[in-house]
């Protein structure tokens, strides 16, 4: 980990923790500013019966000081109605973001999970994050995560699958990722469903696995510009 500045983008709160909760730990424990854009509080369209939170902000908040986040920043989109937004204003929150904190490394959801708010969340931040742009020249490196119960629950087809191919040791800071889920309390569901925490130490086990580490955090490499002279 080095001090670049980190971008995470989430559909809605928790997004951050499930996916890149550890990673995110690992680099503000390095020294690097982690700025949090949450583009949709995430509450509106729960179901009858599951469980609501009555300060979601206050549970990303709390998550973000566990992780050692600098910043969390909310678009206010209509929470499981991404497709109902003309998809320019999306990508403005993504793209004032990114203007202002000129990160280097950018995490943002699978573009195959099966919450459809998490697929247009990648499509828009693609679209930030654009080299050729003004906007997105500072972004380096590009990474999309999983968020369970959502990115294992997508068709399995070969556009839908998470593929990773970037493993990130969160042996240091999983204890730091623990406490950011336990902010989200309303949101952890008991096993064997995905949002349970034995289920998440478990894919961590296997990430650690498949990348020749102890536990570990999975991502999807999508573009990375490498400059020799720097």
């Amino acid at each position: 980990m080095n001090r670049a500045p980190v971008l995470c983008v989430a559909a809605h709160p928790d997004d951050e923790v499930l996916g890149v909760g550890g990673t995110l730990a690992a680099h503000a424990q390095a020294g690097a500013r982690v700025v949090v854009l949450i583009l949709s509080e995430g509450e509106a369209e729960k179901l009858p019966g599951t469980p609501k939170s009555d300060d979601r902000r206050g549970c990303a908040e709390a998550a973000a000081a566990a992780l050692g986040v600098s910043e969390v920043v909310y678009a206010d989109l209509p929470d499981q109605r991404f497709d109902a937004v003309p998809f320019i204003e999306v990508i403005k929150p993504i793209e004032a973001v990114v203007q202002r904190v000129r990160p280097e490394i950018v995490y943002t959801h699978h573009r195959g999970d099966a919450n459809t708010d998490h697929q247009i969340a990648f499509k828009a931040t693609y679209a930030a994050c654009r080299p050729i742009s003004s906007v997105g020249r500072s972004v380096r490196r590009l990474l999309s995560y999983e968020a369970p119960s959502t990115t294992e629950q997508a068709p399995g087809f070969p556009e839908y699958v998470f593929v990773p191919n970037v493993f990130v040791d969160i042996t240091a800071t999983w204890d730091a990722k623990v406490q950011a889920l336990d902010a989200y309390a309303s949101e952890l569901i008991a096993w064997p469903h995905p949002r349970s925490l034995r289920y998440i130490e478990a894919l961590a086990t296997v990430r650690g696995g498949q990348g020749g580490l102890r536990i570990a955090e999975a991502f999807t490499l999508v573009r990375e510009s490498i400059d020799p002279a720097n």
